[in-house]
């Protein structure tokens, strides 16, 4: 990103009730990647987690972006009262897709060729959780952790 666009980006996340908080993932490695969630509607009690990233090639596979996701759900859903919790996820990313449905999520849908990379177009689904959902898989998922993440930070 550009230092604008980044800049227009960060705005969404001051304030006493900002639209996106953006989150760096930090293990015993140190800062091992980065997650956001986005659209918080207050009003609707709903979020969008988006821009999952476990940035080093080598740490991925062993559990942590499943830990980003599961913290992310607890903040979303234990501290700021949402309802429900959605995700974008490319069709062909299986193993995000397995990721998200280990944790509860459900694929409510496909967008077919929503986003043009190149000179083709790519496929999303659509899943989501709901605070009754959370809170009936909230004391497996925390004890299922392959890795344990130090924190999630603002």
């Amino acid at each position: 990103l550009a230092a604008a666009q980044l800049e227009k980006h960060l705005e969404g996340t001051r304030g006493p009730d900002p639209v996106r908080m953006v989150f760096k993932a930090i293990a015993a490695e140190g800062v091992i990647g980065h997650i956001e969630l986005n659209h918080i509607d207050r009003a609707n009690r709903s979020a969008t987690i988006s821009r999952v990233l476990v940035g080093d090639p080598a740490l991925r596979g062993r559990g942590y972006g499943a830990a980003m996701v599961r913290r992310v759900l607890e903040i979303g859903f234990d501290e700021l009262d949402l309802h429900r919790i959605d995700l974008y996820v490319f069709d062909f990313n299986h193993a995000a897709i397995a990721c998200y449905t280990k944790l509860g999520f459900v694929i409510e849908g496909r967008l077919r060729d929503l986003r043009k990379m190149g000179d083709s177009y790519w496929s999303v689904y659509q899943m989501s959780m709901l605070e009754h959902e959370w809170a009936q898989r909230r004391r497996a998922a925390a004890a299922s952790d392959a890795r344990a993440l130090t924190d999630v930070r603002r």
